[in-house]
């Protein structure tokens, strides 16, 4: 009987050793990244690099599943990341100046990077490290914006630059002025008031129907987005150049807060390295399908491409020019940011600083690794977002 009952205690140890080894030792966590663009936007097609790269570093333990307009749309994405409907988010700060002020004043001043000796492609990916430099390390009040929504800043993006998509030629201040035009921003409004136009506010969602309908005679918009959002077959032309600048009004990697603390250090890294991945690469796919974009125009003939007239020209520039100093006083008066002119200096020298760094680079890896040694790889996994 002894034996009997020792055989049995034997058999049971072994049994439960083989299940044991059988079943996996953890559940990977799958992430949902929630984007409002498109399935073929740049940031979306980038965020597969940044899933690969998720995986790997986190050794498998987390898994990222992106949603393409589709989970939450841009305006949504907000409070779907502080109620946790997503667990990463895409989010667009032009849609809620009011609850980002600090981050969304600096961000406005992209139209600093188009406008750089160096050329408008170094210049964003300057731009873009110079936020990221900024908001990690200089701007506590940026932490405490996201962080009263529940949210985690891990960096950003933006566009290639902004020109006006329209159904008729607009090159010249006669032109332009009086027309509803679609500003993605409050820089651009800005701009299409100093012009002499009528700004217009709406979801990217809408700018199509908007267009083809004439409820705007313009939508201001990158040559990327022009295909993307299939404004492609209803605009007839195209006038470069102008407004200028690039959409940067984006904290692209947000992670929900409790997911954020439930991670270990070696996860949160993961999610850095992704991060870097997606703030270089996306810019980086910008680019090539602007080039693509410029190469399908001339080959179809059914689009004019043009120039802006001296006259809006020049008045654009003057709008560069004097336009910091509005968005410090824009900033203070309706959403109360103090100290703006010291804070906007500070991402002027950030600035300069990144156009040094970015100078040779050619690549979105090349920039990445930039992303990744002067800015990721100085935060503190173990502390960072806490």
């Amino acid at each position: 009987m002894k034996i009997k009952r020792f055989a049995n205690v034997i058999l049971g140890t072994v049994i439960a050793g083989v299940a044991c080894y059988a079943s996996p030792t953890f559940s990977a966590q799958t992430l949902r990244y929630a984007h409002g663009n498109p399935p073929a936007a740049p940031s979306v097609k980038a965020a597969e690099r940044y899933k690969e790269l998720v995986e790997q570093y986190s050794n498998g333990t987390l898994k990222v599943r992106v949603f393409p307009n589709s989970l939450l749309a841009n305006q949504e994405i907000s409070a779907g990341l502080q109620d946790g409907l997503a667990d990463v988010g895409l989010l667009l700060t032009s849609y809620h100046p009011s609850e980002y002020p600090k981050f969304s004043m600096v961000a406005d001043l992209s139209m600093m990077a188009t406008s750089s000796d160096k050329g408008w492609k170094v210049g964003l990916y300057a731009f873009v490290g110079a936020l990221m430099d900024y908001v990690f390390f200089d701007c506590p009040q940026c932490h405490t914006e996201f962080a009263q929504h529940n949210q985690v800043y891990l960096g950003g993006f933006s566009s290639t630059p902004y020109g006006l998509a329209c159904t008729k030629p607009v090159v010249t201040l006669g032109e332009i002025k009086g027309l509803s035009i679609r500003a993605v921003g409050a820089s651009w409004a800005r701009w299409t008031e100093f012009v002499g136009a009528r700004p217009i506010t709406m979801p990217g969602s809408e700018m199509l129907q908007a267009l083809a309908q004439g409820v705007v005679g313009c939508v201001e918009t990158n040559l990327v987005d022009l295909i993307n959002w299939g404004l492609y077959d209803v605009t007839t032309d195209f006038t470069t150049d102008v407004p200028g600048g690039a959409f940067a009004q984006v904290a692209g990697m947000q992670v929900n807060a409790n997911v954020w603390k439930r991670l270990t250090p070696q996860e949160r890294t993961a999610l850095m390295r992704g991060s870097a991945a997606q703030a270089a690469g996306t810019l980086a796919l910008y680019i090539a399908q602007e080039e693509a974009a410029i190469a399908r125009i001339k080959k179809d003939g059914r689009m004019k491409l043009h120039k802006p007239a001296e006259d809006l020209m020049a008045r654009t520039r003057e709008f560069v020019v004097q336009d910091r100093n509005t968005i410090v006083a824009y900033y203070e008066k309706n959403f109360g940011v103090k100290d703006g002119a010291a804070e906007v200096d500070k991402l002027v020298q950030k600035f300069d600083k990144w156009l040094n760094l970015m100078q040779n680079v050619e690549t979105g890896q090349q920039a990445e690794s930039l992303y990744w040694d002067h800015l990721y790889s100085k935060l503190d996994a173990a502390s960072y977002g806490l």
